[in-house]
């Protein structure tokens, strides 16, 4: 079978997106395989490969496959959904990631507090706030530790920038910072799964049944 870029295999339907009675045709991207439940009919375990930054599904697809249009085989064996977020990035990548991600304010409070998204407390808007973790996302000008953010309710622990604030508590009951757990995800990312050639024929063609 010839091979396709990943969403030349799906089916188009057509799509009104903003409700204005204006059809397009558009990639149905809602008919998903489960790709990795077919493979086991075949494989039992991926080949593994380890990554550096440079390396893009495109190129790996190309290095490996043979085509650099095989790339949706190289996603799928990952679990890859979009390319830009799920994928592995090198070090300057990620960090543009992370402060794009997180480009807020953040605080550690004295005691549980729920604030609403919008909502002004001391002349900042809040973005987010989780009471289990005391935190506050915010943006307007700085906090300082101490500072009353609304009565009874004063700031413990500042963070200059969100992605040094707390993502969630690990079992041992330790703070696992927003920059610790991403850097965590996307270092597993570095080891990718690949499929055998051998088994590329059959794959793309259960694939293309599939997808029509």
């Amino acid at each position: 079978m010839a091979s396709k870029g990943f969403f030349e295999n799906y089916p188009t339907i057509m799509y009104d997106g903003e409700g204005k009675g204006e059809y397009k045709q558009v990639v149905d991207i809602m008919r998903r395989v489960s790709l990795r439940n077919s493979l086991k009919n075949y494989i039992q375990l991926p080949l593994l490969e380890n990554i550096d930054g440079t390396m893009k599904p495109e190129r790996l697809a190309h290095l490996v496959h043979g085509e650099a249009s095989r790339n949706w085989l190289v996603m799928m064996m990952n679990n890859v959904e979009n390319p830009y977020t799920d994928w592995f990035m090198g070090e300057e990548e990620f960090y543009n990631y992370m402060i794009t991600k997180y480009p807020n304010k953040a605080v550690k409070l004295n005691q549980v507090n729920l604030f609403l998204p919008g909502e002004s407390v001391s002349g900042r808007t809040v973005v987010s706030s989780d009471p289990t973790l005391k935190t506050l996302v915010y943006t307007g000008n700085d906090f300082a530790e101490n500072d009353e953010v609304v009565t009874g309710v004063t700031v413990v622990e500042t963070y200059s920038l969100e992605i040094k604030s707390i993502h969630h508590l690990d079992s041992d009951g330790q703070e696992v910072t927003n920059w610790d757990y991403e850097y965590a995800l996307n270092e597993q990312r570095s080891q990718v799964s690949l499929l055998s050639n051998e088994y590329l024929d059959v794959i793309e063609e259960e694939f293309n049944k599939k997808i029509k």
